[in-house]
């Protein structure tokens, strides 16, 4: 909002806040209500906002404008057909069940649909050659996308990808001199080092499993997804241990950084 802000103020235009509808577009699954400052008014994002007749929402699957298109329908439906003669037809009840006789028959066809999506997806998840980490974490998809809790966040994203502050996945994007553990219990340095091997964050660990019993790649999400605070714990763990990580790493590599240029100073 600070560089929309600055935008507009560089063009000569203004903002009128009040009247201003805010809207976070994305598929992850984060939180959808933000609090943000815009020109001085406290607002928050909304779930879905009209925009040119359209009702947006969030993930941008129009969920949102087929509600409002269909409460709309239903509104002038029941109206006309209370203005209209009943002769020899369906009384207004009979009317009303045939509707959601066709309405739950509608909402069977997509729930179907979704099933036959789920295992489609399931099966290339299962034979994919990418992503091996998080299919040893995430082997089922429909648990994991039919989930009743937990929102995943900077630091459990490391965790279930992979990609993040581990040396094996630094060497390879050339951000570090070796794969190596900075604190020397391991020659690799992954996210299942991290999290499940490195005697460096036992005491965190331990704190985690006090809560959720013993953890391992193969059961650490099952777990998660059984209880609030098993997925709690392990968000806070996560967070815990990688963000002490990171400052190490960082001096880390400053040191690599600087002990190369002096070779190349000798060389």
């Amino acid at each position: 909002m600070v560089q929309v802000q600055a935008w507009l103020r560089d063009h000569g235009l203004k903002l009128a806040a009040e009247k201003t509808e805010l809207l976070l577009l994305t598929r992850s699954h984060i939180p959808l209500e933000v609090p943000l400052q815009v020109c001085g008014y406290a607002k928050s994002t909304q779930r879905s906002a009209k925009y040119l007749g359209l009702q947006l929402d969030c993930r941008l699957n129009y969920w949102a404008q087929i509600q409002h298109a269909a409460k709309k329908a239903s509104r002038a439906t029941a109206s006309l057909a209370r203005l209209m003669a009943n002769i020899g037809g369906p009384t207004q009840s009979k009317r009303r069940k045939r509707w959601v006789e066709k309405r739950e028959g509608r909402v069977s066809t997509l729930r179907e649909a979704r099933q036959h999506t789920i295992q489609q997806w399931q099966e290339r998840w299962r034979t994919a050659t990418t992503g091996r980490w998080t299919f040893r974490l995430i082997p089922n998809v429909k648990s994991w996308t039919e989930r009743g809790h937990g929102e995943v966040n900077y630091y459990l994203t490391q965790l279930l990808s992979g990609y993040g502050y581990f040396r094996k996945y630094l060497f390879r994007a050339g951000k570090t001199e070796g794969c190596g553990c900075i604190y020397g219990d391991a020659d690799v340095d992954d996210a299942e080092h991290t999290f499940f091997r490195c005697q460096k964050w036992n005491e965190h660990r331990r704190t985690a499993e006090n809560i959720m019993g013993p953890i391992e790649p193969e059961n650490i999400v099952e777990k998660m997804l059984e209880r609030k605070e098993s997925w709690d714990a392990v968000t806070t763990f996560a967070g815990n241990v990688l963000l002490e990580k990171k400052r190490d790493l960082d001096v880390t590599i400053l040191e690599e950084r600087r002990m190369a240029q002096i070779e190349a100073q000798h060389q």
